[in-house]
């Protein structure tokens, strides 16, 4: 979710400015700003200024990341959050501002009522690291009345948390004949809301996280339009938790099988399903898919395409309704179908892909060729899997599409190796990450590896396509 970004008050350099909000929560600053190139600000500073507390309902949405943080140490640490702040700092110009560096600001966060009595006296701050994508450990903050008050260098986002022993936690989301659940959001909240662990389950209907030792949660399962269809309060001990399965009654299952045109069933080929203005894809390699999910309280229509990348053609598109169904059958599909626009949209490419953190290398791939394979979804004719392909190239081997309107949408698929976005980097949500392309003629992905642990910095890599 997004937060407002209307600058509450207007203060000016070389004075000291106090800002405050609603809740008490304040900002008081010594008048010495600088641009992003690091060079003086003298002139009016438009400040924003938000305040996410831990009892927000919204809290694992607006908030940046998830509570997984660095401590001085560099262990890895999961948090318990007391309140965080948010400051944007804008020139007359609508440049970024922010502290100058060597001076500081001081912040006061309202802790809240409900945990007002169990507050340290001094808590650790951590602010959150944009490019890293985790919470770092910078600071302390001491508890004054009922607020925390602190001394910042900079501002990004600030985090008054508790660093937490953690143990384990798994659970999985079936359907009432034990088949897995994927796509599946599940939250875990504690009782006062200074934790929540927020994922998607993937395809064995598996979410596994760490949680704080010694609490008690309330689990939640959501279907695709995130209505809550499953909740539970949740304990957690000093070992680790294996929930039992979670079993949701009213699922949907959409079947099919996709043949060629010779009536054989497609061996390489995807399933795209359209529901609730969302793409869901499952690749084919006997002719079969299915798709396990549960449905929207008052969305019944869906679509679908099926694609063979042997032969280059589709499906016509088929629509349906799964009002009160339990299994939809679309049977044996055809793909032997041309569609207008399936045509090659830009000859061949070549492709530089550059490590852009660690030890730098560079590999350059000539005539790769982009094809379109259904209306507005695209592939590249490689199917090399070098070692080299599979840590630097993002397309070998791999499916990925491309939208018209310029617009990357990635196969979930393509995490066991990555996952990609245009400069900024994404998190897959629904099977896709979405970046953009600047033109047919050239455009770029950047993308991060990631390990089986999934612990960051990974490294990072970028993917320039130019047309020959």
């Amino acid at each position: 979710m997004l937060i407002q970004n209307t600058p509450i008050a207007t203060i000016q350099s070389g004075v000291t400015s106090e800002v405050s909000i609603y809740s008490g929560t304040k900002v008081v600053f010594d008048g010495a700003f600088q641009d992003e190139n690091g060079n003086d600000y003298t002139g009016s500073v438009n400040v924003s200024i938000f305040h996410l507390t831990p009892s927000d309902e919204n809290i694992s949405e607006l908030m940046p990341g998830m509570l997984y943080a660095q401590a001085l140490n560099n262990d890895e640490a999961v948090l318990e959050t007391f309140g965080m702040l948010n400051v944007e700092l804008r020139g007359t110009s609508g440049q970024k501002l922010n502290i100058k560096i060597g001076h500081k600001a001081e912040i006061s966060l309202r802790i809240d009522d409900n945990q007002l009595a169990t507050a340290p006296a001094t808590i650790p701050l951590w602010h959150f690291d944009e490019t890293k994508g985790y919470w770092k450990e910078d600071g302390v903050a001491t508890k004054v009345g009922n607020k925390y008050v602190g001394e910042v260098s900079h501002f990004s986002w600030w985090n008054c948390d508790i660093p937490q022993i953690t143990i384990q936690f798994n659970v999985r989301v079936v359907n009432n004949d034990g088949e897995p659940i994927k796509n599946v959001r599940i939250s875990l909240t504690n009782s006062i809301g200074s934790f929540s662990l927020d994922n998607i389950s993937d395809s064995n209907g598996q979410i596994s996280g760490l949680i704080p030792v010694n609490q008690s949660y309330t689990l939640n399962a959501y279907n695709l339009c995130d209505e809550s269809v499953f909740s539970q309060p949740v304990s957690s001990g000093t070992i680790a938790v294996n929930y039992p399965d979670i079993i949701i009654e009213n699922t949907t299952k959409i079947i099919g099988n996709l043949k060629n045109c010779n009536n054989q069933n497609v061996q390489n080929g995807y399933a795209l399903l359209l529901y609730n203005s969302k793409y869901y894809l499952q690749s084919v390699s006997d002719g079969n898919f299915s798709f396990n999910f549960i449905k929207c309280q008052s969305i019944n229509q869906f679509s679908l395409n099926g694609f063979d990348f042997e032969n280059n053609k589709s499906s016509n598109y088929l629509t349906g309704n799964i009002s009160n169904l339990t299994i939809v059958n679309l049977d044996n599909i055809s793909t032997c179908y041309t569609n207008s626009n399936v045509e090659s949209i830009s000859g061949s490419y070549t492709v530089v892909v550059s490590k852009l953190s660690g030890s730098p290398f560079e590999v350059t791939y000539t005539d790769e060729i982009i094809y379109q394979i259904a209306p507005n979804y695209y592939k590249t004719t490689s199917t090399a899997q070098t070692s080299v392909a599979q840590t630097a190239a993002p397309d070998k081997g791999y499916n990925f599409s491309i939208q018209t309107d310029g617009t990357i949408k990635v196969p979930q698929q393509l995490l066991c190796q990555g996952y990609f976005t245009n400069i900024i980097h994404g998190i897959p949500d629904n099977n896709q990450v979405d970046g953009y392309f600047y033109n047919e003629n050239s455009f770029v992905i950047e993308y991060e590896l990631l390990t089986t642990s999934n612990v960051y910095p990974q490294p990072r890599y970028r993917a320039i396509y130019t047309r020959n």
